[in-house]
């Protein structure tokens, strides 16, 4: 169902998820690929991106970037933990609002409620710190350090854009620790052949 937002004339719906991950994957070879670097080599201020033309400093087109995917990736997420619960057969009208309220009410920050709170819901054995200690070491410092600013009115420097594929890697990491719970396949038929690169532990 569609939110509306009356006073303002606006309505929203919910992103397909294979957008979010689509978009994740075509910037991700963008970056890899070196075209990021090809572009700014040939005409400072001009970028043609895999979903937009972008005619202004390389290091804004970055932060919207960042914010975009850190978005995407959220939503992810809680469409996982979702599916997960519906799979278990746990699913009530109030599992949107437990999702929701894991991610935004558990202390600790953003990372402690997306990657903990929200996944223990499905069942405490998922939470990030306790399944993967390293990587949530590192996604903890990665949202204090990187997340965090870029919501709250900071933006990358152009200093910044020869490490962004390092920032961006680390998003699929996480991607990839949700694929490991959640096995998009189950819902999305074809998934990993949309996105154009083999199921995991099939090569």
């Amino acid at each position: 169902m569609a939110k509306v937002a009356r006073k303002f004339g606006l309505t929203f719906s919910n992103i397909p998820v294979i957008n979010i991950r689509l978009e994740y994957e075509r910037y991700g070879r963008y970056l890899e690929s070196g075209g990021l670097l090809a572009d700014l080599s040939r005409e400072p201020g001009y970028l043609h991106t895999p979903y937009m033309i972008w005619l202004s400093f390389p290091e804004m087109f970055l932060t919207v970037v960042l914010q975009r995917t850190l978005s995407g990736l959220e939503a992810y997420l809680s469409y996982a933990v979702r599916v997960e619960i519906a799979k278990r057969g746990r699913i009530t009208r109030s599992t949107s609002d437990e999702i929701e309220l894991s991610v935004t009410g558990t202390r600790g920050g953003a990372a402690e409620g997306l990657f903990n709170a929200a996944p223990a819901l499905v069942d405490s054995s998922l939470a990030m710190r306790r399944s993967d200690r390293g990587l949530w070491a590192t996604t903890k410092l990665f949202y204090e350090t990187v997340r965090n600013p870029v919501f709250h009115g900071h933006q990358l420097e152009a200093s910044s854009i020869r490490q962004f594929p390092t920032a961006y890697r680390h998003m699929g990491e996480i991607y990839d620790w949700i694929d490991g719970w959640h096995d998009p396949e189950q819902t999305l038929p074809g998934f990993y052949e949309m996105l154009g690169r083999p199921r995991p532990g099939t090569t």
